[in-house]
This record gives structure tokens, sequence and C-alpha cells, in this order.
């Protein structure tokens, strides 16, 4: 027999199987069922309910139906820093964060220094980008500040974004010394 639906289930607030059918679904099939019922009504999601964050990159542990992230490569999720000025960010200043994917998602942006950025949660909230507003730290030491990112596409479709190291104005690496003059060419 199909499994029939059941309407509401008060105590989940979600839709629920019920029948003969119900009972002999397999625990992921029903899981997933369930996972993308809710999705669909614009229940809540990953990354907004992530309650920390981490340098999040391909291969680690997923979220939601994703076993692994994703590469953010192809645009499929990248942290644009267009807003933070080329010559380093100034301490305690806002600056505006860009997060992209080839297809709306919710996003979470974590930098080094401690912030954790992002609380969208709902299906409805999906854009093709978001724009975070990052305070600059006050000291961002040798290392500079990283910046990472995540991008839920779908239920099985979180990526993780390239990091970004950003510089204090003051903290920028010397640049390179120039190579020595060639010696001059012998008289003839």
């Amino acid at each position: 027999f199909p499994p029939r639906w059941g309407g509401f289930n008060r105590q989940r607030e979600g839709p629920c199987l019920s029948g003969p059918a119900a009972g002999a679904m397999p625990s992921a099939v029903a899981a997933a069922a369930h996972a993308v019922l809710l999705s669909a009504l614009g229940a809540g999601a990953y990354p907004g309910y992530l309650s920390t964050c981490r340098a999040w990159a391909p291969d680690q542990s997923g979220y939601m139906g994703a076993i692994s992230l994703s590469a953010g490569a192809d645009g499929a999720c990248a942290i644009s820093v267009s807003g933070v000025p080329i010559a380093g960010f100034a301490p305690g200043a806002v600056h505006t964060i860009t997060v992209t994917a080839s297809a709306p998602s919710l996003y979470k942006l974590h930098s080094t220094d401690g912030q954790c950025l992002g609380s969208s949660a709902s299906a409805f909230e999906s854009a093709p980008a978001l724009n975070f507003s990052w305070v600059a730290p006050a000291a961002a030491g040798a290392d500079g500040v990283w910046l990472h990112a995540i991008c839920a596409g779908g239920f099985s479709k979180v990526f993780a974004a390239a990091p970004v190291q950003l510089f204090a104005g003051a903290d920028l690496p010397a640049p390179a010394p120039p190579p020595p003059a060639p010696p001059p060419a012998p008289a003839p």
C-alpha cells in the first residue's frame, strides 16, 4: 500500500504519515520525505539554526541532508570582500561582506575574530546573495582575519566557500622587495 498523508500532526506541527505503510517505511526514506515536505512548507532549516560557527571547508561533516560540505567552486558559494578597502580594513569599522551562490540559498558567515553572522532559516528567505555587516576587530594580528561561509541551496546541497583572508590597514604584510637590478652590460 502506498503511504497516506494523514493531515497535520499537532505535536510536531508538520505533515505526518499515517496508515499501514507508515510503520513499514524505512526511517531514512520517511525522514527525507518529512524534510522535503517541511522545506516545501517553508519550515526552518540550516544554516540559520547553527548556534556556533567554524572554519567550514569542503569534505567536513555536513548539515541537514548533506553528508559532507561540498566545495563552493564555480560560483556555488563565494565570499566577496569588495566592501573592504584594498588598503585593509579599519579597526572597528563596519564593512559589507557579500556571500553569493549560483542558486538561491541561505547563508552563514564566520570570521576568525569570533563573529557568527546570518540567521536565515526559512526557504522563503533564499536569495542569490546576502550582504553581511561585518565589524572589523580592534586587532587582527599577523594572520589577519579569515572569513568562512556556507551556502545552503537545498536539503542536501550545502556548500563551503573558499576562505578569504583580510588584514587591517596597519597589519598588511610588507610587499616583497624588488628583485635586484641586473648587472650592467659589459662595455664593447
